[in-house]
């Protein structure tokens, strides 16, 4: 599930093929809020993303399964920033869809995270505060029932739904979603005995810099082993560098 939310897949090679390799179908879906499909489609989601973008989701995954491709008893979600929230709205609202989960920097409630973005003048929009901007793209933060209800299905709120293996991972100089955001969640999950794996990498941010070959590719192994281990039960060779990384960052 992409980022964003307002962003899109477009296809072509990425480091996501490397599943494709270990025998996985992938489905990487353009739900609404999508850009690249017009204004209209962009502005679809607003008030509504952990509600029906995340049903636009399973929709195309239903389509998928009904061409015959993929196995419904035998799903995993993974999703990096909005796709990691995704991750978390789709493991508590629907828990029985899939075996198995990976949220990297994700946010947990979003416009609380929005909100604490605009405080720190993050991602301005051409000029405009974030906050102007919001109205817009996001909701009324004068409108107290569309807030009420964005705050009920969000997954900070609906967190106890998670009843699958999922697997965490944030950075703690991460600018956009505050790693304590992160650590208050899986805390959640732990005390509640949930099957919960959580990496905090100290050194990068949102993102691991392109140069930074080593984090990115023990990332991809932490992703693929964890699937392996969760939907396939395959082990995944790792080597040293790897063992060293997952040592250093493991939290649980």
């Amino acid at each position: 599930v992409h980022g964003g939310p307002f962003n899109r897949n477009k296809g072509g090679f990425n480091p996501i093929q490397y599943m494709v390799n270990q025998g996985y179908a992938i489905f990487q879906p353009n739900f609404r809020a999508s850009t690249g499909y017009g204004l209209d489609y962009m502005l679809a989601g607003k008030e509504k993303f952990s509600t029906r973008v995340q049903q636009d989701i399973l929709d195309g995954i239903d389509f998928i399964l009904n061409q015959g491709i993929g196995d419904k008893s035998n799903m995993g979600v993974f999703g990096h920033s909005f796709g990691g929230y995704s991750v978390l709205s789709l493991m508590s609202q629907y828990p029985d869809v899939f075996q198995a989960g990976v949220a990297t920097a994700p946010g947990t409630n979003l416009l609380k995270l929005l909100k604490t973005m605009d405080e720190k003048r993050i991602n301005e929009y051409d000029g405009l505060s974030l906050k102007l901007a919001l109205t817009v793209l996001f909701a009324d933060l004068n409108d107290k029932e569309t807030i009420n209800k964005m705050e009920k299905t969000s997954p900070a709120t609906t967190w106890a739904g998670i009843n699958k293996p999922l697997l965490m991972w944030g950075g703690r100089l991460d600018k956009r979603i505050p790693i304590t955001h992160l650590r208050d969640f899986a805390l959640k999950l732990k005390q509640a005995d949930k099957t919960i794996e959580f990496f905090e990498d100290k050194k990068v941010g949102h993102n691991p810099s392109s140069d930074d070959v080593h984090t990115r590719q023990a990332m991809l192994y932490m992703i693929t082993e964890f699937f392996n281990r969760h939907i396939k039960n395959t082990t995944t060779e790792s080597n040293d560098d790897i063992d060293r990384y997952i040592q250093r960052y493991r939290v649980y």
